[in-house]
């Protein structure tokens, strides 16, 4: 635990000489995305199995703009955002034999808005709401919109206009057609990433 301190009482001073800037911004993203999917089948004969359950966790990108605007001790910000997920799945197992085509998550778009409280000067932990349009391939290409929601934490880098975020958030894409049944997916996207601001310091 000791060996943490210095860490912490590093982060803690480095917020401290923070002044966050209001305006646009603009930022890049790493992800991991963690997806889940789990096939709905009333029958026992065709098909996919009834709760037959796939994973895969695979590494992306992302791209945001958006504008930022910090009253006294609260984060507001509002933001369109693309991001390239590159989830691919092993198919589900069928009834009889074999397997149903793979499931691939290829990239979303959407918008979102971030309410943040800031504890230090330069540190605001948000939670996040919003909406998005994935793009994902069963057989053939498709599309599917729903909202996006989670959590995170910004830290605005002192005396610059740089922000680090770190975030999760999860999306539900219930009842994707697959084959003669369905597949109820969650999506769970962990973001590390850096913005610019454009504007003065505060």
């Amino acid at each position: 635990m000791k060996k943490f301190l210095p860490i912490f009482f590093s982060l803690a001073f480095l917020a401290t000489q923070s002044q966050a800037a209001n305006g646009v911004f603009i930022g890049v993203d790493g992800l991991q995305t963690r997806a889940n999917h789990k096939a709905a089948n009333s029958s026992v004969l065709t098909g996919p199995k009834d709760n037959n359950e796939r994973q895969a966790t695979d590494a992306g990108f992302g791209l945001n703009a958006g504008v930022r605007y910090d009253p006294a001790i609260f984060h507001v910000a509002g933001e369109v955002f693309y991001e390239d997920l590159n989830s691919t799945t092993k198919g589900f197992d069928h009834n009889i034999v074999g397997t149903g085509p793979k499931i691939q998550i290829d990239n979303r778009y959407g918008a979102k808005a971030n309410l943040g409280i800031k504890v230090l000067p330069g540190l605001s932990p948000f939670v996040s709401w919003g909406v998005a349009r994935t793009q994902y391939q069963i057989d053939r290409a498709s599309s599917h919109t729903s909202p996006v929601y989670g959590a995170g934490l910004l830290f605005d880098l002192p005396k610059t206009n740089l922000s680090i975020k770190a975030s999760y958030d999860i999306q539900k894409l219930d009842k994707l057609p697959y084959q003669n049944a369905t597949s109820d997916t969650k999506l769970g996207v962990a973001h590390l990433g850096l913005s610019y601001t454009f504007g003065s310091t505060q």
